[in-house]
């Protein structure tokens, strides 16, 4: 597999039976090549003191397994706002090969609400990215998802969700090849290019609109920019007043102080597993082979046959 910086032990790689789930050498790879991503951000961010934490699942899994959950296949992190935009302005000089640090500003086609760092020696290719075959880092990945606060005013919420929503479906049309797009889709990606709308332009108004609820001002936060104003997604900012370091496989990462309040919200009895599907869907995952080596046939349409969901 590829060189990863941190160092593990043989026995990590073997197959193993976690709570009655099958886990396999294959994917304790990808687990290995997203902890080392975990390990590089926790390095940097120690190196500017700025502060992450762990997030949905891989907070579930460090208080209730000390690890990934058994069916779990990437790791997530949150930072607040002012603290992701000091990492990404340093992330260009501290994110070198095989890292990539992926945004709308870094990365051809990307349009998501959150980054993502890569491992550009590896895939991970979403099932249902297959057939968009756009070009871009498709490296196995860990999601940094970015806090905002939230408006307590619901007309003003109301308005940020439409300028938000809007400039999705506008970035969404511009990177979406024309005969993927339904009529109505099509005018608007003509009316765009009228007015010489791009998807960077688009993400830096959706962006401003997401700074405008500013988090100093709110009690409440919450992923805005990767899903707008869910209930179970929103919490409160001094859950994060205090970071408590806790066992995750073989490192210690940080969580927020209020994991037990966070995750009662959000998953009720969570000392209880539930086995459910992610938000990404099925992955394509290589840790052996780099996703340029996938690019061609994607766009070929010889990978087509994975957006069924085929196996990974």
């Amino acid at each position: 597999m590829t060189n990863l910086s941190l160092e593990f032990p043989e026995e990590f790689f073997r197959e193993e039976i976690r709570g009655n789930y099958k886990v396999s050498a294959r994917m304790k790879k990808v687990w290995a090549v997203e902890l080392d991503l975990l390990h590089k951000l926790l390095e940097v961010c120690q190196k500017y003191d700025l502060k992450c934490y762990a997030d949905a699942g891989t907070l579930l899994g460090a208080v209730r397994h000390k690890g990934f959950i058994p069916w779990d296949d990437d790791i997530d992190v949150v930072m607040f706002r002012e603290d992701y935009e000091k990492l990404r302005a340093v992330a260009q000089e501290e994110f070198k090969e095989p890292y990539f640090f992926q945004c709308a500003y870094t990365d051809t086609n990307y349009m998501r609400g959150h980054a993502q760092i890569r491992n550009s020696d590896t895939t991970a290719i979403a099932y249902r990215e297959v057939k968009r075959k756009l070009d871009r880092n498709y490296g196995i990945f860990l999601d940094i998802f970015v806090l905002d606060g939230v408006f307590q005013n619901k007309f003003l919420l109301k308005m940020q969700r439409l300028i938000v929503n809007i400039c999705r479906e506008g970035m969404f049309v511009l990177i979406t090849r024309d005969e993927q797009l339904t009529k109505r889709q099509g005018i608007e990606k003509k009316l765009l290019r009228l007015f010489r709308m791009n998807r960077v332009k688009l993400y830096k108004i959706m962006d401003t609109a997401l700074k405008r609820s500013a988090v100093e001002r709110s009690e409440m936060v919450a992923p805005l920019g990767f899903i707008h104003e869910t209930v179970k997604r929103i919490r409160d900012k001094h859950l994060y007043d205090k970071i408590e370091w806790m066992e995750f496989e073989c490192m210690k990462i940080p969580a927020p102080g209020g994991y037990h309040e966070f995750l009662t919200h959000r998953y009720g009895d969570y000392q209880k597993p539930v086995q459910v599907p992610t938000t990404h869907g099925g992955v394509y995952f290589d840790p052996d082979r780099s996703y340029k080596e996938y690019l061609e046939d994607m766009k070929a349409g010889k990978l087509d046959h994975l957006i069924g969901g085929g196996a990974s």
